[in-house]
């Protein structure tokens, strides 16, 4: 795929900016420097024009915050809002379209229209029409903390010549030495990193079913020695980069077992929530946190589990109403 140039002049329009601010500021508009941003707009958006155009902007020094994610605690870098949160979705705004063309289509996670439900939609279809015998889970060890900028900052991964746009794009990938949880850019960073793996097991190896949500990969196939020596193509590839996969690669059945996958357990006889997930519903019902039913009903409507909605919510219509 071509790289894409001429992008620093689009970047730094106060368009882009003011669309880059109001995307940065969801969700956040209780923050003061949001608040301050927007009752000076015009002014604070002049500044980060003016830093961009000049070459001087930097990136600022980070807050490490730690919070559960899941059953894992995840340590959080956290930019400020003004002026770095702006900057690295303007970046976005420009480039995502080229980035996101260069990934496979079943890559997820923080691409428009490609969450959960899509990633758990395309895997569960090839399961239910196709009957592969097999399904291979790989997971990668520590995956952002191990993700170096020499091997993220390559043409070849985010395909931008635009001289300007990549020098500002290094500043930012180059901030720390290692992918930063927390980093608008990151998300993205990490799909690119992983690309050129994606597409050399579906062109080259041949894989039809490749699914890949951050750095949670599943494959199916019938050929169980096929599927080993997959794995070990993707090891050695990603050794060359630094990353190396969790030792205990999990290969089931999925005749007579499930595949555990983005909240979801699933195989040829049907689809259920992961155990956790039922739990925290159970768990919600319980204490009356009805606020929380609806995002739970977004994972059950998609499960075998109507019966556990209409138990537990003493609703006997299989909607939220």
């Amino acid at each position: 795929m071509k790289r894409q140039g001429n992008l620093f002049d689009t970047l730094v329009s106060m368009e882009n900016l003011e669309y880059a601010h109001r995307k940065a500021r969801r969700g956040k508009a209780h923050y003061q420097e949001v608040q301050w941003v927007n009752a000076n707009q015009e002014e604070a958006l002049t500044r980060i024009q003016n830093l961009l155009i000049s070459g001087n902007f930097r990136t600022s020094p980070y807050t490490v915050e730690h919070a559960m994610k899941g059953d894992k605690m995840r340590t959080i870098h956290k930019l400020p809002y003004y002026p770095d949160r702006i900057v690295q979705h303007a970046l976005v705004n420009v480039c995502a379209d080229t980035w996101i063309k260069s990934m496979i289509r079943d890559t997820f996670q923080s691409i428009p229209g490609r969450g959960t439900t899509d990633c758990f939609r395309r895997t569960y279809s090839a399961i239910k029409q196709h009957k592969p015998r097999y399904a291979m889970k790989i997971d990668i060890k520590k995956f952002y903390p191990s993700a170096k900028p020499e091997h993220v900052l390559q043409p070849h991964v985010f395909r931008i010549k635009c001289p300007r746009t990549f020098a500002l794009l290094s500043e930012v990938i180059n901030s720390l030495p290692f992918l930063p949880l927390g980093n608008h850019i990151s998300q993205y960073a990490g799909n690119l990193i992983l690309s050129p793996t994606d597409w050399h097991v579906k062109q080259q190896l041949g894989i039809k079913f490749y699914f890949r949500y951050c750095d949670d990969i599943v494959i199916l196939h019938d050929d169980r020695d096929y599927l080993l020596h997959v794995r070990d193509v993707i090891q050695e590839r990603l050794a060359a980069i630094d990353l190396t996969i969790k030792d205990a690669v999990d290969t089931r059945d999925l005749r007579s077992q499930y595949l555990d996958f983005v909240g979801y357990r699933m195989n040829h006889h049907g689809v259920w929530l992961r155990k956790r997930l039922v739990e925290n519903f159970k768990h919600a019902c319980r204490t009356g946190r009805k606020q929380a039913l609806p995002s739970y009903y977004g994972w059950i409507k998609h499960a075998n589990a109507k019966r556990l909605w209409h138990k537990h919510t003493r609703c006997h219509r299989w909607k939220l109403s």
